[in-house]
Formats: C-alpha cells, structure tokens, sequence
C-alpha cells in the first residue's frame, strides 16, 4: 500500500503540504534564477495535485511509490537549495550563484523524471520545459557576467572584510 501525500513528511522540513507553501514563500523572495525557481515550485506542485488525483481515485501505477519517494527527496532537495541562496549578499553571493545553475539544472531533471515516471506529460512537453529552462539558465549567466563585471559590488565587500579584520586586529592589541 503507497501511503497518502499528505501523510508524508519532508525530513528536516515538515509536511508536504507545509514544505510546499514554504518553498512558494522563499520563492517570491528570491532574486537569483526567481523564474526557474518560481516555475519548479509550480511543477511540483502540479505534481502533488496529480498524485493527489491518483491516489484519491485509487488508480496508482506501479511506479507511484518510487514517484512519491522521488518527490518527497526533490522537496528536500529543492528547500534545502532555496534556503542557502536566498540571503546571500556580495562576494559570498557571487561565489554561490556560479554553482546555481548546475544545482537547479539538477533538481529540474528530477522533476522531469518525476513527469515521466507518473506519465503526466507528453515528450513534447517535457522537452519544453527543459527548452525552457535552458533560456532561463542563459539568462542566469548574463545575468552572473553583469555582477562579475561590476566590481564595485566586490570592492565594497573587500573593505567591509578589511574594516572588520582592523577593528579585530585593534581589539586584540588592546587587551595585550
């Protein structure tokens, strides 16, 4: 017997439900990759409702628990990557966003899956999506290029670092 989606539980995050509401909240956030973010967020949650579908009218295909097993680690997964990338700032932010796009290229591929693995989707549209992640991810890196280039952004944080070590530095000598 599959359990119920609503029965289960995101480990470290909560209920589905909950988890899904929660990964809407960071997504409206957000700044860097906010359309592919956002446009994930609505996929899963087409999936819960199709699992849903499936489940209350008890036609469950043989794949279904491995969907739904799936499912639950690309929430787990996807929470966990909205989480650590929504306040970043500066360098650090820089430094993060050039991971970005293979993490989401990542989960994106697992939501495809999950698309053909509960058959909810033609080929043409699947292809779609990842076409359309794709123009997203170009624009991901336009977008990584123009922070790059300004390096008033990196200047600001190096002083800050250089500040913060000087008042460090000052407070140390003090006590000695």
């Amino acid at each position: 017997m599959v359990a119920t989606l609503p029965d289960l539980v995101v480990p470290g995050f909560g209920a589905v439900g909950e988890v899904l509401v929660k990964i809407k909240e960071i997504c409206v956030k957000i700044h860097d990759s906010k359309n592919a973010c956002k446009r994930i967020s609505m996929q899963l949650h087409d999936i819960f409702d199709e699992i849903m579908k499936l489940q209350s009218r008890q036609r469950i295909p043989s794949t279904c628990s491995k969907a739904i097993t799936k499912y639950v680690g690309v929430l787990m997964d996807f929470t966990e990557f909205l989480e650590r990338h929504q306040d970043k700032k500066g360098l650090e932010k820089l430094k993060e966003r050039c991971k970005l796009p293979s993490k989401l290229e990542r989960i994106q591929s697992d939501v495809e899956m999950l698309f053909r693995m509960l058959n909810l989707g033609t080929a043409d549209m699947v292809a779609s999506l990842k076409l359309r992640f794709e123009d997203e991810q170009r624009e991901q890196r336009r977008e990584l290029a123009k922070l790059s280039a300004d390096t008033s952004i990196i200047r600001k944080e190096i002083l800050g670092y250089r500040e913060t070590m000087h008042k460090i530095l000052s407070l140390l000598y003090s006590y000695q």
